[in-house]
């Protein structure tokens, strides 16, 4: 789920959450910044497994490809 978004005409941070009975909780920050038809931005993630908390970082490039 959502827990907060803030969206603007060049970016977008967000919350999730999610927790599901055969998953491990994940929680995920995100702050997609636009320009034209590119975005950018990094992903943090963080996961209760068996193993304890995990941590990743990622970082997000893409592009509009064409109409859907």
């Amino acid at each position: 789920s959502i827990l907060e978004q803030d969206s603007t005409r060049n970016s977008m941070d967000m919350i999730m959450e999610s927790a599901q009975p055969e998953a491990a909780a994940t929680r995920k920050n995100v702050a997609m910044h636009y320009s034209g038809d590119t975005s950018t931005g990094p992903m943090t993630r963080e996961m209760d497994s068996p193993m304890g908390k995990m941590f990743m970082d990622i970082s997000m490039d893409s592009r509009r490809v064409g109409d859907c």
